[in-house]
């Protein structure tokens, strides 16, 4: 799958021996230096619409190519924090500084995006509806809620060390596949089978991806 999945040449699509067509619609790939625009809010509209005219694009012109095996999409995502941990050696790729995380990414919009309102309610839910409560964790000095959902950009990075607030990012990222799933199912059959199949691999994932932020 590598040869015929992620890396791809572009001219495989030129019919002459099967392949594998690649359908991006999110760019995080673990060997990739993101930035935070490469992670989208997947709870906005906008998202819907990126992943119907991007699947449109790759796969309607394909649909009766007899060399199409199916499709693949992001390989390797950037979801945890041994994912986007900086690279200082030739390990899983080039050396790169310290990547960022989606939840994290999330969490610090304005109180405009959807995903900011869909963290907000999580962590509310999780508190108990307490502020003091969520206070005690991040060591924030927010009077409610709907101040946290004001605030923009009021925790850029992840507290490595503190592993209530990791359990809550890893809580926070399990809704951000989950969210997914739906969208999905709006794309061509075949391309739906395959992203089903790596949203399911995300989901069998947890245990290790509650490792990572513990």
């Amino acid at each position: 799958m590598n040869t015929l999945g992620c890396h791809t040449p572009h001219f495989y699509g030129e019919s002459f021996m099967p392949y594998v067509a690649q359908v991006r619609c999110v760019d995080i790939y673990h060997y990739m230096v993101t930035t935070k625009e490469d992670y989208h809010d997947v709870f906005a509209p906008d998202f819907v619409n990126l992943c119907v005219e991007k699947a449109r694009a790759v796969a309607l012109p394909r649909r009766d190519d007899p060399y199409l095996l199916g499709y693949l999409m992001t390989d390797c995502p950037i979801f945890t924090n041994f994912d986007a941990a900086p690279r200082i050696e030739y390990l899983y790729g080039s050396r790169r500084p310290g990547l960022p995380l989606w939840p994290v990414v999330l969490r610090n919009l304005d109180a405009t995006a959807p995903g900011k309102q869909e963290y907000v309610a999580l962590v509310r839910e999780r508190c108990g509806g307490g502020i003091g409560a969520f206070n005690s964790v991040y060591d924030t000095p927010f009077a409610s809620f709907d101040g946290l959902l004001e605030t923009r950009n009021w925790r850029p990075s992840e507290d490595n060390q503190n592993a209530r607030e990791g359990r809550t990012t890893c809580q926070f990222l399990y809704r951000i596949v989950d969210h997914c799933h739906p969208r999905i199912r709006r794309q061509p059959p075949g391309l739906r089978r395959q992203a089903q199949r790596q949203l399911q691999h995300a989901r069998s994932d947890r245990v290790a991806c509650r490792q990572a932020w513990t």
